[in-house]
């Protein structure tokens, strides 16, 4: 997994070392409270999955690939795809139940070379197995909704804390130390977050999916 912060401003100059001691390493980011996505399809047994042949279609998901084909060893096997007529209209299937620990789902801009940042909120539910769920994705990042949803990131609510602490750590360190000049910590910026990115991801390595999701 790759991240990064497309919002701000990156030039890397020479700065000095920050008079003040320490920058808060946790975020505080109102995001683990986000709304649910919602279930609207059951499996019952002997009944066509939709997106599959002879399953009713939904305007949009006709082509719709539900195949669990994305793994870790925390969320299991989960399939997603998006609406040809609208990227922000999603579809998902897990392979657990689980009613303790919502699921969520954050979209994001994911470029060629696999990096990615977020476009928006997450969008959390708990899940049944083989059960088809629903929702919409919101780019309401201020300053991102021109990006295109081209993936999305996958973990358990428990880890939003600490994952918007890796994506807002650039952004909060320059707001910290130099405000009035971002240039002046661009490269301490840039080296702080690198540090609390690889953090996350060292300390949960089979617990999040950073994926592209696609329309078929």
């Amino acid at each position: 997994m790759k991240f990064i912060i497309l919002s701000v401003l990156m030039i890397v100059v020479g700065c000095d070392t920050p008079t003040r001691s320490r920058f808060p390493s946790t975020s505080t980011s109102n995001n683990q409270t986000a709304p649910g996505l919602v279930p609207i399809t059951p499996v019952v047994p002997g009944e066509p999955i939709p997106g599959t042949p002879g399953a009713p279609t939904t305007p949009g998901f006709e082509n719709c690939n539900l195949t669990k084909s994305n793994t870790t060893a925390d969320l299991g096997s989960i399939g997603i795809c998006k609406s040809t007529q609208d990227e922000t209209q999603i579809r998902f299937v897990s392979s657990q139940t689980d009613t303790q620990n919502r699921i969520c789902i954050i979209p994001t801009y994911k470029d060629g070379t696999g990096s990615s940042t977020y476009l928006g909120d997450p969008q959390c539910t708990y899940t049944e197995a083989e059960r088809i769920f629903t929702g919409r994705l919101y780019k309401n990042r201020p300053g991102m909704s021109g990006y295109p949803l081209t993936g999305v990131m996958i973990m358990r609510e428990q880890l939003l804390v600490e994952y918007f602490g890796c994506m807002d750590a650039y952004a909060k360190f320059v707001a910290y130390y130099c405000p009035q000049n971002p240039n002046y910590c661009a490269q301490q910026a840039a080296a702080y977050r690198n540090q609390v990115c690889t953090q996350f991801k060292t300390k949960y390595p089979n617990n999040y999916l950073d994926i592209y999701i696609r329309s078929n």
